[in-house]
């Protein structure tokens, strides 16, 4: 099985924006799952790249891993992890080492449950027990393809179950098809920096508000396809007007 990517996203350096300058180009990334007559699960099943997901990002300091995010509607969240929260030890191991942490995320099996041991505001030993979760290996691509490029940053985005079923609706045609030409105009009065991604059996759809939508292949960006080029390939027709902008617009 491809485990193309941790399912905890390592932190990047901050960015400094200074006048003139168009950084930090930001992104809100919404996973919309699947329509409603679909099977999310079912769908992310017969992927041959499966993602156990936790939904926090650390970094390396002495002694652990600090918590820098938790994201919303994650695992982490509702095992209570806190940002600032030290994690030294996953069902007994020691991640002090790096390495041994990366083991540790590696091995991750979605459906299982794994216990943390946190260290929190001076207090050891903490046990939060946390079921890994199951999340489209895509997005978790996305989220990383895009902060490898130089001044963006991304962050993942919960919509409720309202504000899902709206936006949905703007994306699909009377026959239940992709708007693969024209959602982005649909959704043309969301958030500037807002990427949507919804999908099916078949393909996906990646739109951004005002700048761009495309449909992909699911087959294009699964198993040994799932690389951070392809990723940024299918990104590129959406994303590459909205980042322009900003360059020509600080």
């Amino acid at each position: 099985m491809n485990r193309f990517i941790a399912a905890t996203l390592i932190s990047l350096s901050p960015v400094t924006a200074q006048a003139g300058d168009p950084c930090p180009i930001t992104f809100a990334v919404h996973d919309l799952g699947a329509p409603d007559w679909l099977v999310r699960d079912d769908l992310l099943g017969a992927l041959q790249t499966q993602i156990g997901w936790i939904g926090m990002r650390y970094g390396d300091v002495t002694g652990g891993l600090n918590v820098e995010l938790v994201y919303d509607a994650s695992p982490a969240m509702a095992a209570g992890l806190q940002i600032g929260d030290l994690i030294t030890a996953i069902d007994g191991v020691d991640v002090s080492d790096p390495d041994r942490a990366d083991a540790v995320f590696a091995g991750m099996v979605a459906g299982n449950a794994m216990v943390f041991t946190i260290t929190r505001d001076g207090k050891a030993g903490m046990v939060l027990p946390m079921a890994i979760g199951f999340h489209d290996p895509v997005i978790i691509a996305a989220l990383n393809a895009i902060g490898t490029q130089d001044c963006r940053t991304a962050r993942l985005v919960s919509d409720s179950d309202a504000e899902r079923a709206a936006l949905l609706a703007q994306m699909f045609d009377v026959n239940r098809g992709f708007r693969c030409d024209d959602a982005h105009e649909a959704l043309g009065d969301a958030t500037y920096d807002d990427l949507y991604v919804v999908r099916a059996s078949r393909r996906m759809l990646i739109t951004m508000p005002n700048w761009g939508t495309a449909c992909v292949g699911v087959g294009a960006l699964d198993g040994a396809q799932l690389t951070e080029d392809a990723v940024l390939a299918a990104l590129g027709p959406v994303i590459d007007s909205y980042v322009q902008d900003r360059f020509d617009n600080p």
